[in-house]
């Protein structure tokens, strides 16, 4: 008597799991129904996260942003790009049409301008964020591979600074990466790490450029190492448009730092030149070719020149 129960009590644990089965299913038919790319964010979402393949996602102005038409035309449509990403991308294009709301996606990530580009990894990280770019398919495709290598590299450095590898080779090659990935997360976190490390100097400088933060400078001071203190006076020349840091860092420091003299007393040349003040100009030009490389007198010689005739 009880047989069919039992019967009954299988056919709905396999109803389950078809279900479960088919839902993944239409999640791939969507994306293969429509060349590889959907209209539906969250399932390209879902897709991404259960395929574990990174998200590409198009945002666009189907019938009135001409970029946009070209981008998805001369680009996307592009059959070497469809070979190279289509099948390892999951692919979402998002359309906000002429007089049609913001969509929630558009609202979501910020979305202002068409077309743009948000490439996410399979654990939702946005990685990559660019507009109309002037490349072929094939450009596009090699560039978004690129920028999956370099954030599978990316986390592969964290993970040994997570564990107490911070040799300055991987902690300077972790920096670098998470600048041209603008991850600012990671940037910041690796600038910590840098600074409590033994040889804290180019992390406080990095530092010191992205944040111009006075306490960073105080540090970098009590170094006394000329050749941080150089980029310090860089730094402030173009944050002050004022060459009075040049002139204290080689009034300070010029003779422990020789190889900076000539670059940076012409930069004080070109600096007077403009405020044309021409004679300072002169003498500081005079001042570098003296110390410049043999390699670059010829071209200080001719600054020289012009300098004088428009002196004349």
């Amino acid at each position: 008597m009880k047989k069919p129960l039992v019967n009954s009590l299988f056919a709905n644990i396999r109803a389950l799991v078809n279900q479960c089965y088919l839902k993944k299913a239409l999640l791939s038919l969507i994306v293969v129904l429509t060349c590889s790319w959907s209209s539906d964010f969250a399932a390209g979402l879902e897709q991404s996260q259960i395929e574990k393949r990174p998200l590409l996602v198009f945002f666009t102005a189907s019938d009135w942003s001409g970029w946009s038409i070209k981008f998805k035309d001369e680009v996307l449509a592009n059959k070497t790009f469809k070979e190279k990403i289509e099948s390892e991308f999951i692919c979402v294009e998002i359309d906000t049409p002429l007089h049609a709301s913001p969509s929630k996606e558009s609202e979501r990530f910020g979305i202002t301008e068409f077309p743009t580009i948000l490439v996410f990894t399979a654990d939702q990280r946005e990685i990559a964020r660019f507009g109309y770019l002037p490349m072929t398919g094939e450009q596009l495709a090699d560039d978004l591979h690129y920028i999956l290598a370099q954030d599978r590299d990316l986390s592969y450095l964290l993970d040994l600074l997570a564990r107490g590898e911070r040799t300055q080779a991987i902690l300077q090659k972790a920096y670098h990466l998470a600048e041209e990935l603008c991850n600012e997360q990671a940037i910041n976190l690796v600038l910590n790490y840098g600074i409590e490390s033994r040889d804290p100097g180019f992390f406080l400088v990095e530092k010191y450029r992205r944040t111009a933060d006075e306490k960073v400078r105080e540090k970098l001071i009590e170094l006394d190492e000329p050749d941080l203190l150089f980029h310090v006076a860089l730094l402030d020349f173009q944050e002050k448009c004022d060459v009075q840091p040049l002139e204290e860092f080689l009034g300070k420091y010029g003779n422990r730092a020789e190889k900076y003299r000539w670059q940076l007393e012409m930069m004080i040349s070109q600096f007077y030149l403009d405020q044309d003040k021409v004679e300072l100009a002169i003498e500081h030009g005079e001042l570098a070719q003296e110390n410049a490389p043999t390699s670059r007198r010829d071209e200080i010689t001719h600054s020289l020149d012009y300098m004088r005739s428009v002196e004349r």
